[in-house]
């Protein structure tokens, strides 16, 4: 059942055994696993069924640190989350990202790939896809030999692309149906209010945008609302941030960056290896990643790399062309474009057949990064002066990098520098800006992968949940999405907090049945 919450009465006291705050895909993903149960699961959505601007303007913060476009562009109140700005790129974590690195400060986590192995088979059933199309060689249906990289020094894998509608949209139908699962739309949770002796939440206080607030009583509560609602709930809500001390702390996210140019040796190879391959309907895209061994012995993080190349000029005149919307006289631009580009479009052509996206004869080609970022306990999220339309303090954001990512992205462009060399593909150019530790962050840019702000420990000193994701000291609140990420490994997100979230439902159901 889906409602809104000006639907209820002003003195309503809405009833839940289990309460679910946010409705992207780790809210979506704890609720799901309740639709056809026996326990009253509320889950409380502050935007509508889709995204509306009004909805948006509470995401209004500041940034004080790095330069942050994340505070409003990375996030999205609507049912599916930020899956409405997500392109679907779905990557395990890699298993080194799970455990203690002495050279990187405040990694470890308190659990192990081993913990969420079954489920991030359901994570990836949750996004209509297998999970062995990952493990698969891509490259061989398509006719063309892998990356013959130093597994030494690199590993090569291809990310997998899922709908982007399924981490949601997909899932919306089933919501409506149910019996056990309402979903209160068009309701933002503004604070949790604690219980007398404050181990406890008894209730959770919900407003309109009006300002009408309502009063939700649950036995339980998720916290799903991404890496910076997370922490600012928290931090509404009492005096948690004096007992938590890494609560907002330890913010992070990837740094996305174009780091060295490529002069290709054998261009028809380079491009072949790394163009977007596709297989039954599924896109993927071939990606480098930094050795574990390598990034112990240059003492730098985890990283992802990818080579680049702009499309040829006839795929936009194609689109053009066909586009019902375009002009006569831009239909005749195309056209010349098209006909003086005949071997592109037979080449384009031929690649299609074999599930390769297109490559250009000639132009540029580039390395893009993806980058971990050190956990920092000074990163962090905290309540602004400004207020909110509902009258809350805004978030603020102090996104620091610390130059150990510089470093990162530098090895990265050596070490497959001289791989791509020693293949006879290509010499690489890195950047100018990759040497200098004060401008360097100028070039780099955030990946909307909010991280860490609550993350996970096995004691209320370090962090703010424990190995359950249950909030240190509170008996009935627990926490779902990367805010829990220790240390964020270099892989997109979304597939592990999705399989956090449904290790979470598990413990949910076992523990409140037998109550």
């Amino acid at each position: 059942m889906i409602v809104t919450l000006p639907q209820y009465r002003p003195d309503t006291r809405i009833e839940a055994d289990l309460c679910v705050i946010g409705a992207g895909p780790a809210g979506i993903a704890v609720a799901r696993e309740f639709l056809d149960g026996d326990l009253r699961v509320l889950v409380v959505e502050s935007g509508g069924v889709k995204p509306r601007p009004k909805d948006q303007v509470l995401n209004k913060g500041r940034s004080v640190g790095a330069a942050f476009r994340g505070l409003e562009e990375g996030r999205v109140r609507a049912f599916g989350g930020t899956t409405w700005a997500w392109a679907g790129q779905c990557v395990a974590q890699e298993p080194e990202a799970f455990g203690p690195r002495s050279w990187v400060p405040g990694s470890g986590w308190p659990i192990g790939p081993q913990h969420l192995k079954a489920y991030s088979r359901l994570a990836a059933d949750f996004f209509g896809i297998s999970s062995q199309e990952d493990a698969d060689d891509p490259w061989s249906a398509a006719g063309v030999k892998p990356p013959g990289v130093d597994e030494r020094h690199l590993t090569v894998g291809a990310s997998l692309f899922a709908d982007p509608l399924s981490a949601g949209r997909a899932h919306l139908d089933a919501f409506r149906r149910s019996h056990s699962v309402t979903t209160l739309l068009e309701a933002t949770v503004t604070r949790l209010l604690l219980t007398r002796s404050g181990r406890s939440v008894g209730e959770a206080e919900v407003s309109t945008l009006d300002g009408d607030r309502r009063r939700i009583n649950a036995r339980a509560f998720v916290l799903c609302c991404g890496g910076i609602e997370n922490a600012r709930l928290l931090l509404l809500s009492g005096d948690l941030e004096l007992r938590l001390g890494a609560l907002g702390g330890y913010f992070q996210d990837h740094l996305l960056a174009r780091v060295a140019r490529l002069q290709p040796l054998d261009r028809p190879l380079l491009h072949d290896q790394f163009a977007l391959l596709r297989k039954g309907g599924r896109t993927r895209m071939p990606r480098l990643s930094l050795s574990a061994n390598q990034q112990r012995e240059h003492a730098v993080l985890a990283c992802h790399a990818y080579v680049g190349w702009d499309p040829p000029a006839s795929g936009p005149a194609l689109r053009s062309l066909l586009s019902p919307s375009e002009t006569l006289g831009g239909r005749a631009r195309s056209l010349a474009t098209l006909a003086g580009d005949v071997p592109e479009l037979v080449s384009a052509a031929a690649r299609y057949r074999r599930g390769l996206s297109s490559a250009p004869r000639r132009g540029p080609m580039w390395l893009d990064v993806r980058a971990e970022q050190a956990p920092d306990p000074w990163s962090r999220v905290t309540l602004g002066r400004d207020p909110d339309p509902l009258g809350l303090p805004e978030a603020t954001v102090d996104w620091r990098l610390g130059d150990q990512a510089r470093r990162t992205m530098r090895a990265m462009v050596d070490v497959v520098g001289a791989e791509l060399r020693r293949l006879d593909l290509a010499v690489t150019e890195p950047m100018e800006w990759l040497d200098d530790p004060h401008s360097w962050s100028s070039h780099v840019t955030d990946a909307f992968h909010h991280m860490g702000t609550t993350r996970m420990s096995e004691d209320a000193r370090t962090g703010v949940v424990d190995a359950s994701c249950k909030v240190h000291g509170l008996a009935n609140v627990f926490v779902a999405g990367s805010s829990v990420f220790p240390a964020a490994g270099a892989a997109n997100p979304t597939l592990t907090l999705v399989a956090l979230a449904i290790r979470l439902a598990d413990h949910l159901k076992a523990s409140m049945t037998r109550r």
